[in-house]
């Protein structure tokens, strides 16, 4: 059986770190704004022991975004975060300012 270049066995021109994924456990990256956002949705549903899908049937929005948003991967407009913040009876200002503490957070952890 063949084996695909890069899948189990490294390549001919060696184990390409940047292809494993490893290159971007070297890097520090300050948590992005998303992310930091995403995290604090994320502790707001698990801490009253809600899953996405609840959130979704509850804020109207599709499971798949509301997992997008709490990873980071997908930008929530303002009207989101507003929806959010409502749903879980948090003021939207209590959002961002989570949200920029853990960034900021971050950033200490790495210097040190």
């Amino acid at each position: 059986m063949p084996f695909r270049e890069g899948t189990i066995v490294p390549s001919r021109k060696g184990l390409n770190l940047k292809y494993w994924g490893v290159s971007d456990l070297l890097t520090f990256r300050p948590l992005t704004l998303e992310k930091a956002v995403g995290r604090v949705f994320a502790e707001l549903r698990e801490s009253r022991g809600l899953k996405q899908v609840d959130v979704s049937v509850a804020t109207g929005y599709v499971e798949r975004t509301v997992g997008m948003i709490e990873r980071g991967e997908k930008s929530p407009t303002l009207r989101t975060m507003e929806n959010f913040a409502n749903f879980y009876g948090v003021p939207l200002e209590t959002i961002i300012i989570r949200a920029k503490q853990l960034r900021e957070g971050s950033r200490r952890e790495n210097i040190q």
